[in-house]
């Protein structure tokens, strides 16, 4: 089932829109700068238009999955149960400006294998005096596209699947014209 979204995008309801705060021991950690948001690549879109991007984020930016024993905080998009994690929280916060800049400076982008033998889009970050992986996709959403991002965390060892890194705009337009989730 789908539901109306930023600006009138359509969006699936796996990976909210907008992020209400949570409620962690007493004290509440706010999460609004994880709200979607929307920019543009010029000249890029359907008959050399703009092309529409709306960028949102998963719960895993600043969450680990709650292993046996520990806190159980929410469930992400897939059911599974979710503990807020400090680190990953404080890197959360500078993820909106990372995607932003990856659109606008139309920076490049690798291809990574998943955990779950499907591929993402990975941007590696100095973040806090270590490397960052950030892991994302672009999905259909006429007129424009969705730039999921969907984890974020520590780098480690080469996670890259393939040599050849293309620009945002490369995936963004294959997804547009393509109409198919990219990578």
């Amino acid at each position: 089932m789908a539901k109306h979204g930023v600006a009138g995008y359509m969006t699936s309801v796996s990976i909210p829109l907008t992020h209400n705060p949570l409620i962690i021991d007493g004290q509440t950690i706010g999460l609004q700068h994880l709200n979607a948001f929307g920019s543009t690549i010029p000249n890029r879109g359907i008959d050399d238009g703009d092309l529409r991007i709306v960028v949102r984020f998963s719960t895993h930016v600043y969450t680990d999955r709650a292993t046996h024993g520990r806190r159980r905080d929410l469930q992400d998009q897939s059911g599974t149960w979710r503990t807020f994690c400090p680190d990953r929280y404080a890197v959360s916060h500078l993820l909106p400006m990372i995607m932003r800049d990856f659109i606008t400076q139309n920076r490049n982008a690798g291809v990574s294998d998943d955990f779950n033998k499907g591929s993402n889009l990975i941007l590696v970050e100095a973040l806090n005096s270590e490397s960052w992986a950030i892991f994302f996709c672009f999905e259909p959403s006429p007129p424009g596209v969705l730039l999921s991002v969907l984890s974020a965390y520590p780098k480690t060892g080469n996670m890259f699947s393939q040599k050849k890194f293309n620009q945002a705009s490369y995936y963004a337009r294959k997804c547009l014209f393509t109409n198919e989730r990219v990578p």
